[in-house]
């Protein structure tokens, strides 16, 4: 599987250190590909979305379209944009997977950090002046992530819908939850 996001992509838009170890995140990465993301889109979809992230022309395109979107997207320069074969995995990417993968991962990386599994079982270890947050600020901020994903797996949808154009099949598994009684609630998605 090639991932489309690094640590790199994280501080755009969470609060995820640069100095966090590769070991910590990777695994919490890959799981926001295979777990979350992925199956949202095709396989096609993620190999035009790697071979987009590949392609040598993309750092040029992207400064086009910035510099585009800056100007509110002139229609003469708009035109040459979209007949462009990276305007349409450049939209879907940036606007909805790009954003959807950093916040799952964060939202995985909340889940977890800190603790740690030792032969006494899972604890947290506090050293020096550091303390772990409370457990509901941790709670909190997992909320707030876990908006954000459900608000960028709404765009993601919108999203495949252009970029798979009319006529394609629209579904959208795994991004409804049925109503429960309460309780333990296990769902395939």
């Amino acid at each position: 599987m090639i991932f489309l996001i690094t640590k790199a992509d994280l501080p755009d838009y969470t609060k995820v250190s640069a100095n966090v170890g590769d070991h910590l995140i990777n695994p919490v990465i890959r799981d926001a590909h295979i777990f979350d993301v992925g199956p949202l889109l095709s396989s096609g979809e993620q190999q035009a979305l790697a071979a987009y992230l590949a392609d040598a022309n993309r750092p040029t395109f992207k400064t086009a379209y910035q510099q585009a979107e800056a100007q509110g997207f002139p229609a003469a320069t708009l035109a040459l944009l979209v007949a462009s074969p990276l305007y349409r995995p450049h939209v879907l990417y940036t606007s909805a997977v790009r954003p959807l993968l950093c916040y799952e991962t964060y939202r995985r990386f909340l889940l977890d950090h800190g603790a740690h599994v030792t032969e006494n079982g899972v604890e947290t270890f506090s050293t020096g002046n550091n303390a772990p947050i409370s457990q509901g600020q941790r709670a909190e901020m997992r909320a707030d992530a876990a908006a954000k994903c459900s608000h960028y797996r709404a765009v993601l949808a919108g999203a495949l819908g252009t970029y798979r154009g009319p006529g394609a099949s629209q579904t959208t598994c795994g991004t409804t939850r049925r109503p429960t009684s309460g309780g333990a609630n296990v769902m395939a998605l």
